[in-house]
């Protein structure tokens, strides 16, 4: 009978502590709790009828009065499993949701960020393609003669001093132009005052 006493205390201890987990904001489920009372009752009824050799006592209680709330027990323990299981279930489908839900906030972002780079990387390659135009184009207008048009810089960098350099040049050959001209009109001038002079 100690053995007893001590696997019904034991158990005790473990149903409740199963209840509170099962309940989860802190307070047992009262079914469980009261039918595990009950059935505690009869077991110390029989523990008590044991010591004292009341046998057909013993028969009685364990089983007519400690049976329906053994069974009671029993059903609240499967009811209380069925609903772990089914929040388990439920659990499971929200996190997979939430993660289909992340992938494709994932992939939505990777595409804008994809289209965003795709536009700045064609932004930029007008930005330089018409810029190296501009120099190409003044390089070629600079073999026609034309040396008066200047390339306009607005920018920092390597095509602006690019462009900041042929415009040094364009000033240069315009400079040696014009001092050959005017060495030109010079010489001239001093042939046409030789020959009158002659």
């Amino acid at each position: 009978t100690t053995k007893l006493k001590q696997s019904v205390e034991s158990f005790s201890k473990q149903i409740e502590k199963l209840s509170l987990q099962l309940h989860g904001d802190g307070r047992p489920p009262t079914n469980l709790l009261n039918d595990w009372q009950l059935y505690k009752l009869d077991l110390e009824h029989i523990i008590a009828f044991a010591t004292e050799m009341e046998l057909q006592e013993i028969i009685q209680v364990s089983t007519y009065s400690s049976e329906p709330h053994y069974r009671n027990m029993v059903q609240t323990l499967q009811l209380s499993a069925n609903l772990v299981d089914r929040a388990v279930k439920q659990a499971y489908i929200d996190a997979e949701r939430s993660q289909g839900q992340l992938r494709t906030s994932f992939l939505v972002v990777a595409l804008c960020a994809l289209f965003i780079g795709i536009a700045v990387i064609i932004n930029f390659s007008r930005t330089i393609s018409s810029r190296v135009s501009n120099l190409r184009n003044a390089a070629i207008r600079l073999s026609k003669g034309n040396i008066q048009q200047e390339i306009e810089t607005s920018e920092e960098d390597e095509l602006s001093d690019l462009a900041n350099s042929f415009n040094l040049m364009q000033a240069k050959i315009l400079h040696r132009e014009q001092a050959l001209k005017d060495a030109h009109n010079l010489l001239e001038q001093r042939v046409e005052n030789r020959t009158i002079a002659l």
